[in-house]
């Protein structure tokens, strides 16, 4: 029996002002002169495109910045529309024309784009997702990133009407193939994906109305639409006749050395009498290879101790975000654990929920 929601009251909000996407935080990009610009331009080389790339994103202009994590630069693409949002906002000293018309951001410009180039790149996962590395997401591909998100709470009903619908609880950065058929509207309107990391970083910045690097639900969804994902849910619920569960994906490849991180970090940073009795009772506990038969903490252990540490994490690092480890090698190591400890924790903050039914 199908569901009638001609009369229901939609409670949405507690959903519209929940954060939807974040971009990166602590992004950590030294100001650039003009030598240092002109340098750059001397010695670019525009990456080739794909020809699927290249007829998706005809419309774009080509712009260069930073990388977040690895610092490199990367070449993407925005609208003139996204463009002039920038310039309006953050200064056209910012741009750096080239010969070709494209653009080498700096200052705050590319602070913001670098932040959500991240937001796309790691934390929703295109990066890794894109597994021929051609830079054009096929459907399958896009189902692998980490770019849905849902409702979750409580619905009245008396019969088949139902009477309120009532979310009490938000998830996102959730793996899109395991919500298609949850939330079918908007997956089949490519609400939660863009064929190009360029397309998606576009929608993304013309969705960031305030440009304060968080976009909540009603920035991207009309009330209708928010309303119809509202309705989704409850049909997929009400047809499993369950309650709905966590659709969390597992982070372990990251989390599991969250906690230890922290304590080693701390250990290399101010040695053995920087960390407190908690902390000292917690090292010896985990690693008790570190301290001889008298518990006097052995330095040259942790020495070596610590680079193979160093060198599983990079691995793990690189893993997830779908990079290779030799671009984070060189990188400033208290740095690159700031930015993915951030997003570990973001992604593990918001991808829980559940859903109850009272009928």
């Amino acid at each position: 029996m199908a569901l009638n929601f001609s009369e229901t009251k939609f409670n949405t909000s507690l959903i519209q002002n929940t954060v939807t996407y974040k971009a990166l935080e602590n992004v950590s990009l030294n100001a650039q002169g003009k030598n240092e610009l002109n340098k750059l331009d001397e010695n670019l080389k525009p990456k080739e495109l794909d020809e699927k790339v290249k007829e998706a994103q005809k419309e774009l202009q080509t712009i260069y910045f930073r990388d977040p994590i690895t610092h490199n630069l990367v070449q993407s693409a925005l609208s003139e529309e996204s463009l002039e949002i920038l310039k309006e906002n953050f200064g056209s000293q910012d741009f750096y024309q080239r010969k070709d018309k494209s653009y080498i951001l700096s200052g705050q410009s590319e602070k913001f784009v670098s932040a959500w180039y991240g937001d796309i790149a790691y934390q929703r996962g295109y990066l890794k997702a894109d597994s021929n590395n051609d830079g054009f997401m096929e459907k399958s591909e896009l189902d692998e990133t980490r770019s849905a998100f849902a409702s979750a709470g409580i619905y009245l009903k008396k019969d088949d009407m139902v009477l309120i619908a009532d979310p009490t609880d938000f998830s996102t950065y959730k793996k899109v193939k395991n919500v298609t058929k949850r939330e079918k509207t908007l997956y089949n309107e490519g609400k939660f994906t863009s064929p190009t990391l360029a397309l998606e970083l576009d929608k993304t910045i013309k969705n960031d109305k305030d440009l304060n690097g968080s976009i909540i639900l009603k920035e991207m969804l009309s009330l209708s639409e928010i309303k119809q994902e509202m309705i989704d849910g409850i049909n997929y619920s009400a047809s499993k006749n369950t309650i709905l569960s966590d659709l969390k994906d597992p982070l372990d490849i990251l989390l599991e050395s969250i906690d230890e991180l922290d304590l080693i970090n701390k250990l290399k940073q101010e040695g053995i009498e920087g960390l407190n009795k908690e902390e000292l009772e917690k090292l010896k506990s985990n690693f008790p290879e570190l301290f001889d038969t008298n518990g006097n903490f052995k330095q040259e252990e942790f020495d070596k101790f610590f680079e193979d540490f160093k060198d599983k994490f990079l691995e793990k690092s690189a893993s997830f975000l779908g990079i290779d480890k030799s671009e984070l090698e060189n990188k400033d190591f208290q740095g690159l654990v700031s930015v993915v400890k951030d997003i570990a924790l973001n992604l593990s903050q918001n991808t829980k929920f559940s859903l109850s039914v009272e009928a």
